[in-house]
């Protein structure tokens, strides 16, 4: 992994060890020390100076593993639903003195990028971009903040795990769990994006049909760990799985678990998805 606070002129080139190497540049701290939106304007200009193919960035130009480029975007001042800090989908976008604002999601289209024999530049650049998820209070912010974002579809962006997450103590005074499972919200919108564990394990876990309740079409999730978690159905004849409750169209792989609890009443009840129906399962729970 690069982790990048330089202003980097010319073109930028990351190789591996080998054609299936992992390669992620971290562009969180661009801007280093700035504050606000002079760090802001800073990653901006970062992203103009590489968007053309000469100036472009290459990453495992001769391997078979697309790059990844990743972004912080926890907000301590971010408060939703009366909760104060969460996953900030607006962090990065650059307020102009006239008042208008240059979202980031828009400006990431500019880049260009080659890697593992494809171009990203324009809509397709969503493919390599990834949100960090570094704690169990990050997991736990993404299904609150989805739900009350009106100009942005966060169910479909793409989130890895920088770590390994001890969600143990998502629980209220009474044990019970306070975890809000992704895709499984008032709304019932699926999860249509990628989420990658990259080897990581969530442990600890208690949750209301799985990690994720309903994986949509064009989903992957993949390379998690998961440990000694607990998932259960809040109603009668609810689907159970550790990592979805549904699957509808999805792709799940490279799963591994120990230690868990799956349980239901009358529903559909897996190991690792309760209910599947248009998706691929790769590897066993």
């Amino acid at each position: 992994m690069v982790d990048s606070d330089l202003n980097v002129a010319g073109s930028i080139n990351l190789r591996g060890n080998g054609s299936g190497s992992n390669i992620t540049l971290d562009l969180s701290n661009i801007g280093g020390e700035l504050q606000e939106n002079e760090k802001i304007k800073a990653l901006h200009a970062f992203i103009d100076a590489h968007t053309k193919e000469e100036t472009g960035i290459y990453g495992n130009t001769a391997g078979n593993r697309p790059m990844k480029i990743t972004f912080n975007l926890w907000d301590d001042n971010c408060t939703v639903d009366n909760i104060k800090g969460n996953l900030n989908f607006e962090k990065n976008d650059l307020k102009n003195e006239d008042g208008t604002t240059v979202k980031m999601a828009d400006k990431l289209k500019n880049l260009y990028v080659e890697s593992a024999g494809t171009i990203y530049k324009g809509s397709n650049i969503r493919n390599i971009i990834y949100t960090w998820i570094s704690n169990a209070e990050e997991l736990n912010s993404l299904q609150r903040v989805a739900e009350n974002l009106n100009d942005r579809d966060a169910l479909s962006y793409n989130y890895i795990l920088k770590n390994d997450i001890d969600a143990s103590g998502l629980v209220n005074a009474e044990g019970n769990s306070t975890y809000n499972t992704i895709g499984g919200g008032t709304k019932a919108k699926a999860f249509t994006g990628t989420f990658d564990g990259d080897g990581h394990t969530i442990v600890g876990l208690q949750a209301e049909g799985g990690i994720f309740g309903q994986l949509g079409s064009g989903a992957v999730v993949k390379n998690i760990n998961i440990a000694s978690s607990v998932f259960t159905g809040k109603n009668t004849n609810d689907s159970v799985g550790a990592v979805a409750a549904e699957n509808n169209g999805g792709t799940i792989s490279n799963i591994s678990g120990y230690g868990n609890t799956v349980k239901g009443s009358d529903g559909y009840i897996g190991g690792r998805v309760g209910k599947n129906y248009g998706g691929w399962i790769i590897l066993s729970l």
